[in-house]
């Protein structure tokens, strides 16, 4: 036995495989990696390269949970957020998953940019669906990393789906007339004052179901909005205008724990709506109306951008003010209505 023999039998004494076997395995090495040409120096690197590379994948892949874990164990480190949020987080990470089975025993170390764009295209036809759907599961991904289930977050590189807004044009009034003479109805009156919140407070129809009476500050003339009732997360104080103070000043005696909405809320608005006859309704239209009739009648966007909760006044010049057939008449009428 030549010296070389000699230094790798000590080398793997104790190892139950023999030169063969060691030999063998090597050249699979060297034949899979591509190196089989390369002169001995960065033939060796190269092999070197490849084992450590595949050690770290086995490692990773064993250091991970399958996805349908993390969604669990995700859906119960939130579940002190808004319903809202729980709701929707749950309705789209089940939908992924319904719809592709395989998802559910993935490991999460294992999913791939190229997997994550593929299964949102598949699963999330509509761009507004698949951007939501996106944030979400950039969630699971963000949670696992800081379990150590991942190594990165690979729906960070899926590109953003780009959503065409809506125009949402705010309503006229013989509309908001209509809409409140439902409302007065004997069958929706108790939906009168959110109905008055959404129109002249600006709150958004979510909002308003998390608010009780005790959210009402009867002496200052505020509405409170509560950082664990808004959407954003951010509190704010809404100054009550004399036409909302002459609904709210009705329930100033009313129990403060009580909500402001009925039972039932989203299905007797909605019920409300079809009364009024409005067969098609754009989602927050009562947000957008009374931003755009502020503006247009204290043509203040400072206070606006306070009262809408917004960091800034772009989206309010961007999105919400459409002043377009509102004339100043119009404006005076909408803050002198009689409800």
């Amino acid at each position: 036995m030549n010296k070389d023999a000699e230094i790798a039998m000590a080398l793997i004494e104790g190892l139950d495989v023999g030169l063969t076997d060691v030999a063998r395995l090597f050249l699979e090495l060297v034949e899979r990696s591509g190196a089989k040409r390369l002169k001995k120096e960065n033939l060796l690197q190269r092999c070197r390269k490849v084992i450590e590379m595949g050690v770290d994948a086995v490692k990773k892949e064993s250091q991970t949970v399958p996805f349908s874990q993390a969604v669990e164990e995700l859906i119960e480190a939130k579940k002190d957020k808004a319903k809202v949020t729980q709701r929707d987080m749950r309705y789209v990470l089940r939908k992924i998953m319904n719809k592709n089975p395989e998802w559910r025993q993935k490991g999460l170390r294992s999913i791939s940019t190229q997997d994550c764009t593929e299964m949102l295209e598949r699963t999330f036809p509509l761009p507004s669906q698949r951007k939501k759907a996106r944030a979400i599961l950039s969630g699971v991904f963000s949670f696992g990393r800081k379990r150590q289930w991942c190594g990165e977050n690979p729906v960070s590189l899926v590109d953003i789906p780009k959503v065409i807004e809506e125009e949402v044009v705010p309503l006229k009034m013989s509309e908001i007339q209509r809409l409140i003479k439902t409302a007065q109805s004997r069958e929706f009156s108790d939906c009168t004052p959110a109905i008055a919140i959404m129109l002249w407070a600006g709150v958004r129809p979510t909002e308003v179901s998390r608010l009780k009476w005790g959210d009402v500050d009867f002496e200052e003339k505020e509405l409170i909005i509560a950082p664990r009732h808004s959407k954003t997360g951010g509190g704010r104080h809404i100054p009550i205008y004399p036409v909302l103070w002459q609904v709210l000043h009705l329930y100033k005696d009313a129990d403060k724990k009580e909500k402001i909405c009925p039972v039932n809320w989203f299905t007797k608005w909605r019920l409300l709506r079809q009364k009024a006859g409005f067969r098609y309704w754009q989602k927050d239209v009562l947000r957008h109306t009374f931003a755009s009739y502020f503006a247009k009648k204290f043509r203040d966007l400072q206070s606006l951008q306070h009262i809408m909760g917004h960091r800034n006044t772009s989206l309010l010049r961007t999105r919400y003010v459409n002043l377009k057939g509102i004339s100043h008449s119009e404006a005076s009428m909408f803050w002198k209505t009689t409800v």
